[in-house]
């Protein structure tokens, strides 16, 4: 083998769009948002959260975890902004996350139902267990 064979990225090896949101970040598609992380306990749950659906949501589905971005953005693992949150307290909430870093260690965010301009999701915030 030669000194530049390393594993070359071909055209075979890319994950296509479709393959990276199957994937969904290697996380299990599931609806529900785990009680518990590692070092993280659930402070706040929203259940099913409207969201107003700002691009394609073609690939997504049921259980798939959207970023949680500024303002209630959310965005799929590719970076691509897929929806906003609705109720203007849980946008504020996030804006919180990102403001005041010491109130929540983590927002999770997972697809419920999507209904016509309608996305629907859970919304988890979670706390350290130190704090």
């Amino acid at each position: 083998m030669g000194l530049f064979s390393k594993n070359k990225k071909t055209e075979s090896n890319i994950p296509s769009r479709v393959q990276k949101l199957a994937d969904n970040g290697g996380l299990p598609l599931t609806t529900e948002i785990p009680s518990r992380k590692p070092g993280e306990k659930l402070d706040r749950f929203y259940e099913k959260d409207p969201c107003l659906t700002l691009g394609n949501t073609e690939g997504l589905q049921t259980g798939s975890i959207l970023q949680v971005r500024r303002d209630g953005i959310l965005a799929t693992i590719l970076g691509k902004d897929i929806a906003q949150l609705e109720n203007p307290r849980h946008r504020q909430r996030v804006n919180d996350y990102f403001d005041k870093s010491g109130v929540y260690s983590s927002v999770d965010a997972r697809v419920v139902a999507i209904e016509g301009e309608h996305l629907y999701c859970n919304l988890g915030f979670y706390v350290s267990e130190n704090s």
